[in-house]
């Protein structure tokens, strides 16, 4: 075989096996409607089908051919109408139109970012295709054209076109090639067809694992088939002359040729499923779970009740009571990037510009940020939709609800500024840095911190068909006032949690607010490794003792780890924590300040003999934490009107208490799905003394997210 021939082998092998790694984590673990699955179904049938008529059609062309039956000089030429006199092609071609016509109509979760994006080369250039591309008549086409191109390379390299008429030797050796490796080919895509056909159904729509996968060995069966068409075909021909893939020796032969027909199989099979992108993204959109849901798209109606564990969590104060929290579930915020490269897998360290207005809750997260309950829509500036014309803003998430040792809040994170930071999408990690002003008001009770959307038909649709209970907003004091649920909260759910989750349509009354104007929150994440260390002196009489964070003496709304930070604000020194409105600060709620490290990554334990908090069983954080603190069962029993069912139940729920570790370290992990975030910070006292004493601020801070990622372009 010709050099030039061998490198077309080798750029055909090299594109299907591209093709098939990057489509990989696309689409990994997302479900999909019984419609889409159908459609999927459909089209991979008929993709199939268009490749193995193809393969059929050049093969006999080559047949012809070889035999001075046709004086043609390329088989491989798709665009010479000698090639398929009997349109088979196009009747196949055709049939996959069908196949999206008569089972696809109306779909849109197939299209980009996670399934059909980009039209690989030649043909995103030859038919013009937008990238990404918008519909799936689009794709209709791509795959029309694509499945075709890459069966005539793969029998460019395969069979060539040698001189005619061929010997006799070389066409039976020839006619042996195409007739095995089709077979081949052909039975590997069925076999992948079928293992996805039933991960498809079971809600597992990733092809990773389908696309080795070989059902009942008939794949390898076949290949054994077509390597000894070879040997009883081939031992008589010339390999110069027969212009395939190896010429040397027929062992060279059989395994080119194994390993390009292997390859096309991999990608004919994949590309029916996933049209990987070759472009840049222009946005990532993170949704957070708190550690319940298999979905990785907002499920609006759907509280994720069960699922797979997270690293999400959150854990503030030095006492250790508020540890180990739980944080609202299932929304999303979306960040602009804007990336040096121009292709995707070479994207390098995209620039964070902000947050990206392409989040389907954008709009739903942008309010006024002293009445949370008006939209207004310019970020970090004056507004005059907002009282007094007031500043509007962008909060990340939900009210967040915390509940520990009988003190209880509910805290917005309103950015003070834009998002910033960078996002590398080639490996999945990313550094975010959030400048937030966070407001918390006095909750609304120990089992319910934060006023709830209750009865939302459906929620996160930016309908309002649901009222508020509590807050400011409350149904009873405001009958006319509807809220849409904007997440789901596992642990503060209400008892009809499908339909009910915290919004910002209904917020705390201005009269619980404890962050004057608004907590001073640095909070970095990323998916290295964040580090805190207890880098200050604690207050008398701990003076001898060193603590983590405190407030800088010049001015105690400013949260600090070391003098530096207060010196850089000309705020004094990192040596305060807020005079009489918290408790001086200690390196934890240790009976000893003995912290034990038992292993966790970011975490210890306090001596299990001397610190240890009992909690009512009837009533638990949703990952299994306690909330409500008791001596007795009758302390539990006096709570029981408040908690859903009516009994916070008894006092038998014995938990270990947490401390920090010194430093504190927390680990994040890059991924380009499933990545974890992770970051430590400072947290300032709120104007509220028993939450300061009770949680132990101000104090460190630390939370872990564990959220799906999604692409946009």
């Amino acid at each position: 075989m010709t050099e030039r021939s061998t490198n077309l082998l080798r750029v055909a092998i090299g594109a299907a096996v591209s093709i098939a790694l990057a489509s990989g984590p696309a689409s990994a673990a997302l479900s999909l409607s019984p419609d889409a699955v159908k459609c999927r179904a459909a089209v991979s049938k008929a993709y199939g089908s268009l490749i193995a008529t193809t393969g059929k059609t050049l093969a006999s062309c080559h047949k012809s051919r070889d035999l001075g039956k046709i004086t043609l000089a390329d088989c491989n030429n798709l665009a010479d109408p000698a090639v398929d006199p009997k349109g088979k092609i196009l009747t196949a071609q055709t049939k996959l139109t069908d196949a999206f016509s008569k089972s696809c109509s109306g779909l849109t979760e197939l299209m980009a970012p996670d399934f059909y994006l980009s039209c690989p080369e030649p043909c995103g250039t030859a038919l013009a295709m937008p990238n990404p591309m918008t519909n799936l008549g689009q794709v209709d086409a791509c795959l029309r054209c694509a499945g075709p191109q890459m069966v005539a390379s793969l029998y460019e390299t395969a069979l060539g076109s040698p001189a005619v008429p061929v010997s006799k030797e070389d066409g039976k050796c020839r006619g042996a090639i195409a007739k095995g490796y089709q077979k081949y080919l052909d039975t590997l895509v069925k076999g992948r067809q079928s293992c996805q056909g039933t991960a498809d159904k079971a809600g597992t729509t990733s092809v990773t694992a389908c696309s080795t996968a070989d059902p009942k060995a008939k794949g390898a069966g076949a290949l054994v088939k077509a390597n000894d068409g070879i040997d009883k075909s081939c031992a008589a021909a010339n390999g110069s002359t027969v212009d395939s893939c190896a010429s040397d020796n027929l062992g060279n032969l059989k395994t080119c040729l194994g390993n390009g027909f292997a390859a096309t199989a991999g990608s004919g099979f994949t590309t029916a499923y996933e049209l990987p992108a070759t472009i840049c993204p222009t946005s990532i959109q993170t949704i957070i779970h708190a550690g319940c849901s298999t979905d990785n798209s907002l499920a609006p109606g759907s509280a994720c009740q069960s699922g797979r564990p997270t690293a999400t969590t959150l854990s503030v104060g030095w006492t250790g009571i508020a540890h180990g929290a739980d944080v609202p579930d299932n929304y999303s915020i979306s960040a602009a990037l804007d990336c040096p490269g121009g292709t995707a897998g070479a994207c390098g360290d995209c620039t964070i510009t902000g947050v990206s207005s392409a989040d389907p809750q954008h709009a739903s997260f942008l309010r006024c940020k002293w009445d949370p309950s008006t939209p207004c829509d310019t970020p970090f500036a004056n507004n005059p939709a907002c009282p007094s014309g007031g500043l509007c803003t962008y909060f990340l998430g939900a009210p967040l609800a915390l509940s520990s040792g009988g003190a209880f809040s509910c805290s917005l994170n309103a950015l003070a500024t834009d998002i910033t930071g960078t996002a590398n999408p080639d490996a999945g990690s990313s550094t975010l840095n959030l400048d937030l002003k966070t407001i918390t008001a006095t909750g609304e009770s120990q089992v319910q911190p934060c006023p709830l959307c209750i009865g939302d038909t459906t929620p996160q649709d930016g309908i309002k068909s649901g009222t508020c209970l509590g807050g400011a907003k409350d149904a009873a004091s405001n009958p006319g006032w509807t809220c849409d649920v904007q997440a789901f909260d596992l642990t503060y759910s209400g008892v009809d949690p499908a339909h009910s989750g915290p919004s910002l349509d209904c917020p705390s009354a201005p009269a619980g607010n404890i962050s004057g104007a608004g907590l001073v929150i640095k909070l970095g994440l990323t998916t290295g490794d964040s580090s805190l260390g207890f880098n200050n002196a604690c207050d008398a009489p701990h003076g001898g003792l060193a603590c983590a964070c405190g407030v800088c003496t010049g001015n105690t709304s400013l949260p600090c780890r070391d003098n530096a930070e207060c010196t850089a604000a000309g705020a004094g020194t990192c040596t305060s924590y807020g005079g009489g409105i918290a408790s001086p600060r200690e390196p934890n709620g240790c009976s000893g300040y003995t912290c034990d490290d038992i292993g966790a990554a970011d975490r210890g334990e306090c001596a299990i003999a001397t610190s240890v908090d009992n909690y009512c069983d009837g009533f638990m954080r949703a990952n299994g934490g306690g909330v409500l603190n008791c001596l007795d069962n009758d302390s539990c029993h006096a709570l029981d009107t408040a908690c859903p069912g009516g009994s916070c139940g008894t006092c038998t729920h014995p938990q270990v208490r947490s401390c920090f570790l010194n430093p504190i370290v927390t680990n994040g992990t890059p991924d380009t799905h499933n990545p974890v975030l992770a970051g430590s910070f400072c947290l300032p006292p709120t104007s509220n003394n028993s939450i300061n004493v009770t949680v132990g601020s101000p104090g460190p801070g630390l939370i872990k997210i564990n959220p799906v990622v999604h692409l946009g372009y």
